[in-house]
């Protein structure tokens, strides 16, 4: 438990850091900072309910998209299994961030859908996330940033890639975007250890 709200005060130091280098203002920075800070706690009020066993994928995917206005429509399809404790703030990190995007870029509008998908790889030993965001409207696409790597990047990486020990792609065109991440599943995946009568 003290390991992870530790593991929780140093993400949460490290994205305020980068937060405030990038908001040129207060609200900038209240805005930018405000909803990844309760996602962090939102993730760990479910981790710390269920110490000793694990968190189901399907309940922190609901949760963490609940800032949606439509996540009660969103279609989720995703395996019945429990997550590891120490997995649910980088899961809940990603997809919060995936939601916010869509939030500020259109994709979360009316007229446009959002589905999500868990579920395992054909080898079985990866769980692969897909959320994708299909445009009713073609959008114009951004100008390319030119080699410098943005906040959400840098913090899907290091919650991905850092955290979790999995890998992602990302896919951007006038009528959708994806992003797939490929998780270990034996990182992921919780595993009773008790012994039971036979």
């Amino acid at each position: 438990m003290s390991h992870r709200v530790g593991n929780s005060l140093t993400v949460l130091a490290s994205i305020y850091r980068s937060c405030s280098r990038k908001a040129a203002t207060k609200d900038e920075l209240d805005e930018v900072f405000l909803g990844r800070l309760v996602a962090v706690g939102r993730a760990n009020r479910m981790a710390v309910e269920a110490p000793s066993k694990g968190i189901a994928l399907a309940a922190l995917i609901h949760d963490a998209i609940s800032i949606l206005p439509q996540c009660e429509t969103v279609p989720i399809k995703a395996l019945q299994m429990d997550i590891q404790s120490d997995c649910v703030m980088p899961l809940a990190l990603i997809l919060n961030e995936l939601a916010t995007n869509a939030l500020k870029h259109g994709g979360a509008c009316e007229d446009n859908r959002i589905t999500i998908k868990a579920a395992r790889d054909d080898s079985r030993n990866h769980i692969v996330l897909e959320w994708h965001e299909a445009r009713s409207v073609p959008m114009r696409l951004p100008p390319p940033v030119g080699g410098r790597t943005g906040f959400g990047t840098k913090l899907l990486q290091a919650m991905v890639e850092g955290q979790l020990g999995g890998s992602f792609e990302r896919k951007l065109d006038e009528t959708s975007f994806r992003m797939v991440v490929r998780i270990p599943r034996d990182r992921l995946e919780f595993y009773q250890d008790e012994l039971v009568e036979c």
